[in-house]
């Protein structure tokens, strides 16, 4: 009997592509697909690229080029046969087809990977009647924690963004598919769920004609066996008193939120078309800590953008120094054609740029440091990830998976992936910590919630 052909996936950019990846190896898994992690071990490569900004078009090209140079286990053989999809086929189907097509064997644009069956049985040369039909994923994510889109697209018209002329309108998926999935997960021993979006708090405007995330977060609060649940990618220009009620007072939301807010000049965000303004920014902060005193804030700004003087980079120093956010990422201004931003000048040379690149991350190194020490001696909730000498790495609900800081946590005690322990902190550096386990296994206990307030905070949905 011949053997199930064997796939390998390089995913590359964001979350959200990661998910959109996952769902094509769980299609081909259920299709017979035997799935191998080393593109080397495999008769077919697929990359799902990244087009967002230079860099990441760059490493996905470098991608396809490495893949295309994999042959078959005999080395020197025929080559792999290789699929390309994601963002990149999205934005550049043409070039990409003109300039790859001895390296690559099948484009696949991002409205047709529910057919990457297809695309990789063509590939092959299989033959068959007709595919069955998957909606599961197979993690890339350890099987504890995984991403949950709740929305494809995006309806902002933010200057310097390709994503809605590559992913299209804002398109959020119904809570009932959402309850669904988020219900296989858990039952496959998913214990977080990080919700992701292009913007997750215009979840539900498109089909309930109302933003509808915090009454997405109380369904999925029920949903059995997910202890955590995380938000990512808010607009601040819609972080709403109800959304903000929804991770105060449901027992699983974490008090934690990604919101990026890109810059805080007046000015260059009204060039950016952010929809905000710094007053707002900073009242918006000060709610947040106000009513959910334990919440940790990750956010990103730009530097470099267009019409950014010096004086508008120092006012935005300035602010994060005064705010002191938990977490922060830093990106150089990306010049994308098909952008509005593409209009104006790059008038901000590359070296100053990454000049204060530099300058942001140092201030955010103080603020970590500091803000690390003062957390010392306290007792911390830790999702276990893995084991390790001494002990175990996990992450207390102020560190998403992937981006953030880590906890070791030093026991002697048996603990699997996914187990919730408690841990008092007794070293820091900077995000990363190190705590000793006080529990042995703990159950999680959920927040005491006051329902009856919390009903009358949410919006409902038909």
């Amino acid at each position: 009997m011949k053997s199930a052909p064997r796939v390998s996936l390089i995913s590359l950019g964001c979350a959200k592509n990661q998910v959109d990846s996952e769902r094509m190896l769980g299609a081909l898994s259920a299709n017979g697909y035997d799935l191998v992690e080393d593109p080397a071990a495999s008769d077919l490569v697929i990359v799902n690229t990244c087009g967002f900004i230079e860099s990441a078009k760059a490493e996905s090209i470098d991608t396809i080029l490495e893949a295309a140079q994999l042959t078959g286990d005999t080395g020197g053989g025929e080559p792999k046969k290789l699929v390309v999809a994601g963002c990149l086929v999205e934005r550049y189907l043409d070039e990409l087809k003109s300039e790859l097509e001895h390296e690559v064997d099948v484009f696949v644009t991002l409205s047709e990977e529910q057919r990457i069956v297809a695309a990789c049985d063509d590939a092959l040369g299989v033959v068959r009647g007709t595919t069955t039909e998957w909606e599961g994923r197979h993690l890339i994510s350890p099987s504890h924690w995984a991403y949950l889109k709740i929305a494809e697209g995006c309806d902002h018209t933010c200057s310097f963004c390709a994503i809605p002329s590559i992913r299209g309108k804002h398109n959020s998926v119904p809570m009932e598919a959402l309850e669904e999935e988020a219900a296989r997960l858990a039952q496959g021993g998913v214990k977080e769920l990080n919700l992701v979006a292009q913007d997750t708090t215009l979840y539900g405007a498109d089909i309930y004609d109302r933003k509808s995330l915090p009454k997405l977060l109380e369904r999925l609060n029920e949903v059995d066996g997910i202890m955590w649940l995380r938000l990512f990618y808010a607009h601040p220009a819609n972080v709403s008193d109800d959304l903000i009620d929804a991770i105060a007072y449901l027992d699983r939301v974490v008090p934690y939120l990604d919101m990026p807010i890109q810059h805080v000049n007046d000015d260059l965000l009204s060039l950016m078309r952010r929809k905000t303004k710094k007053k707002k920014l900073s009242q918006t902060v000060g709610n947040l800590r106000e009513r959910v005193p334990d919440i940790t804030l990750r956010t990103s700004v730009i530097v470099g953008h267009p019409q950014e003087t010096d004086e508008k980079f120092e006012e935005l120093l300035e602010f994060l120094e005064e705010i002191g956010f938990d977490r922060l990422g830093c990106f150089t201004y990306s010049e994308e054609e098909t952008t509005r931003s593409a209009e104006f000048e790059d008038d901000v040379p590359d070296a100053v740029k990454q000049e204060r690149r530099a300058l942001v991350m140092a201030l955010q190194d103080d603020i970590a440091n500091s803000q690390g020490m003062g957390c010392l001696g306290s007792d911390v909730e830790v999702m276990i990830d893995a084991s390790c000498d001494g002990g175990y790495f996990g992450r207390s609900t102020a560190d998403a998976p992937e981006v953030d800081g880590r906890v070791l946590v030093r026991s002697e005690s048996h603990h699997l992936p996914g187990d919730l322990v408690t841990a008092r902190l007794i070293e820091a550096d900077g995000y990363d910590f190190v705590g000793d386990d006080i529990s042995g296994f703990a159950n999680h206990e959920p927040r005491q919630v006051d329902h009856e307030q919390l009903s009358a905070s949410l919006p409902m949905v038909s």
